[in-house]
């Protein structure tokens, strides 16, 4: 796999675009405050995010820490949900897929039952490496999406088709919403409306979020995770354009340099 380096202004805007996304209201230019995230698997995301910006590994302390604090326990989660919270895990394994695998099935092996399907994972982590590569082609996603398999069945594919579908032949967003609604399994739903919205117009951030509002089901992991895949794929500066964030940008940025330089001496070992 080609390796890029990890851009901070992509991940900071990554999590600001997906914490404007949860709280946004009707009107889009609405000043964002960080202090208002209320959303538990986005707060979780907060902690594995500082934890991976002054640690290389998330350990049995970090876990119990998780439990107690947000009274999580297996299954509390949905895998649209665990996604939201692991997401920074994501971004800290980019490069290092093997390593990636293991920590995936740890965290399996904490917050879900043995029988979870976390294939969307999989799926969703492979969007995320074609972003930060820059290689993302909308048009080929499935193709792309089997070229960083090693292995994969047909049934493992079908809700990115589906979803690839959906956005090639222009179908309307409510018959969308019911495709998906009625192929995919509802704890992953988020996952796949979220691609849905951020495939269908990844360079329009207000537009895309707006979308991905009008979804009934699974609303709010399916806002933060489209804000999250547009934060990557458009970057820092197009934010202000359309908002005007009040939070402490200096600690906020920093977190961001620590978990970045973490990231450059994993990789560098």
């Amino acid at each position: 796999m080609s390796l890029i380096y990890l851009q901070e202004s992509k991940i900071e805007a990554s999590f600001l675009i997906a914490i404007y996304a949860l709280n946004m209201g009707d009107n889009l230019g609405t000043t964002l405050d960080l202090s208002s995230v209320e959303f538990i698997p986005l707060k979780i995301a907060f902690s594995v995010l500082n934890h991976l910006s002054v640690e290389r590994e998330i350990n049995d302390e970090f876990h119990q820490k998780i439990y107690n604090e947000y009274s999580i326990y297996p299954d509390s989660l949905s895998p649209s949900e665990g996604a939201i919270a692991f997401f920074p895990l994501f971004l800290f394994y980019y490069g290092d897929n093997r390593n990636l695998d293991k920590k995936l099935e740890l965290i399996k092996d904490n917050y879900f039952s043995s029988n979870t399907n976390l294939n969307s994972w999989k799926i969703l982590i492979i969007i995320i490496n074609l972003i930060l590569q820059k290689k993302l082609e909308i048009d080929k996603i499935t193709l792309q999406t089997v070229s960083f398999l090693e292995k994969y069945t047909l049934e493992e594919l079908e809700a990115i088709k589906i979803v690839e579908h959906l956005i090639r032949e222009k179908i309307y967003l409510t018959e969308a919403e019911k495709i998906l609604q009625a192929k995919i399994d509802n704890h992953e739903l988020g996952i796949y409306q979220a691609l849905y919205s951020f495939l269908c117009l990844p360079n329009n951030i207000p537009m895309s979020l707006s979308r991905s509002k009008q979804f009934i089901h699974q609303q709010e992991t399916t806002r933060i995770l489209t804000g999250f895949l547009l934060g990557l794929y458009n970057g820092y500066s197009p934010i202000y354009s359309f908002v005007n964030f009040t939070y402490q940008e200096k600690a906020f940025e920093q977190i961001i340099d620590q978990f970045v330089a973490q990231w450059r001496g994993k990789i560098a070992q």
